[in-house]
């Protein structure tokens, strides 16, 4: 084969394989699911199916998780003991650094107010973005604030929230052979975690698991607060505060491109209407270096993740200083 007749056919070649490239780009950007247009503001909130849903103590979920065949499948269980323990050990140090004066706040309002007289709920979002560093802190603060509370007299409970799986897991796969009906409404399933109920003792082989990087998916802000406010209104306690820590906006990807962008969002902002009109449980929230004001009324932010603890103490010593009453 000559030298020129050897270029055409390599020139060839060439072009051949840059439109089956492009032939494929284009079959990938086609299969690439739209996004549903929001609904009215007015749309119910819907949920496909709560069959895979589960509320679990959290030293069940890393075996719950590990035993899931969606995540087995997939990848999704990445369990590594020895960063697991780094990550504990990393808390437990941060833990012993916390400042005396973080307290102070909280102290000074339960000074003026009956501790006993309170069921205090901290609900911690369990979204990917808060992973390393995010729940390190969070996971330092909510533990470090529960026991401040629990020394002054306070009932505490510690809740998290999470989803079983990515991508919608089970819900998505039973959507699909449903024929994908229009307006799914929730899209997922929900993994609530039951860290330190009220009444019960402190157990560290519960608050590890909150480090385990596998129980960080997406998270559906609404359900998980209305979860924690039913916890509150079975309590005797005349006085009730619930205090999300979060780090953004509600998102799952399955529901949201099923239902439009504004779904979640449009939920919790109804739940967190409810709650203040029904005026018997106090909702305030902390923003973990995002601003959740946009959303509650009660609210903080802690730019920097040092601040945590105090900026928590600080929210709940508003909270109570706020409420009228007390006695």
């Amino acid at each position: 084969m000559s030298a020129r007749s050897a270029g055409d056919a390599l020139n060839v070649a060439l072009q051949i394989g840059f439109f089956g490239l492009l032939i494929w780009a284009c079959a990938r950007f086609r299969r690439r699911p739209a996004i549903a247009p929001d609904g009215p503001p007015d749309e119910p909130y819907k949920v496909y199916t709560r069959a895979y849903d589960l509320t679990l103590r959290a030293r069940e979920v890393p075996a719950a998780l590990i035993a899931d065949a969606v995540n087995r499948a997939r990848g999704w269980t990445l369990r590594d003991p020895t960063m697991w323990r780094h990550k504990i050990d990393a808390a437990t140090e941060l833990y012993a650094g916390i400042p005396a004066v973080a307290a102070d706040p909280v102290r000074t309002a339960f000074a003026e107010a009956q501790a006993s007289n309170w069921a205090i709920c901290l609900l911690v979002d369990h979204s990917g973005s808060m992973r390393d560093e995010p729940i390190l802190h969070a996971a330092v603060a909510v533990r470090w604030i529960s026991a401040v509370l629990g020394d002054l007299g306070a009932s505490v409970a510690l809740l998290g929230f999470s989803t079983v799986n990515w991508q919608g897991g089970r819900p998505r796969e039973d959507w699909l052979r449903d024929g994908r009906p229009k307006r799914p409404g929730r899209l997922c399933a929900l993994l609530h975690i039951v860290y330190q109920r009220f009444d019960a003792p402190w157990a560290d082989e519960d608050w590890e698991v909150m480090l385990h990087t596998d129980i960080l998916r997406e998270n559906i802000d609404g359900e998980a607060i209305q979860w924690a406010c039913r916890m509150l209104r079975e309590r005797p306690e005349p006085r009730k505060l619930l205090v999300v820590l979060s780090d953004g906006a509600p998102v799952d990807d399955s529901t949201l491109t099923e239902n439009g962008k504004s779904y979640l969002e449009r939920h919790l902002l109804s739940v967190i209407g409810e709650i203040e009109q029904a005026d018997d449980v106090i909702l305030a929230a902390l923003g973990i270096q995002y601003d959740v004001g946009r959303y509650y009324r009660l609210w903080r932010s802690a730019k920097n993740l040092e601040d945590l603890p105090g900026a928590l103490s600080g929210l709940i010593a508003q909270c109570v200083g706020q409420a009228k009453g007390i006695e």
